[in-house]
């Protein structure tokens, strides 16, 4: 895979379709899971990347998220 993601990601899949992707990332675990083919799963996976901690950082319900300079702003 490729993105800031790549590595050994662990699967599972279930008798009724639903399937799961986990990967280690440092102290945390990323899953991605659902009932979508297990091919579009993977390609979802593998287009993640590490986001700007910025946007990241925890805040109070109804706040807005801070888009880079140039962005659309929503309305």
């Amino acid at each position: 895979m490729t993105g800031d993601f790549a590595g050994e990601w662990r699967s599972w899949s279930d008798e009724g379709g639903d399937h799961a992707l986990v990967l280690d990332h440092g102290e945390t675990q990323l899953m991605v899971y659902g009932s979508a083919p297990l091919e579009d799963l993977v390609e979802l996976a593998s287009m993640l990347v590490v986001a700007d901690p910025s946007v990241t950082e925890p805040r109070e319900m109804g706040t807005p998220v801070p888009t880079p300079s140039g962005s659309p702003t929503p309305s």
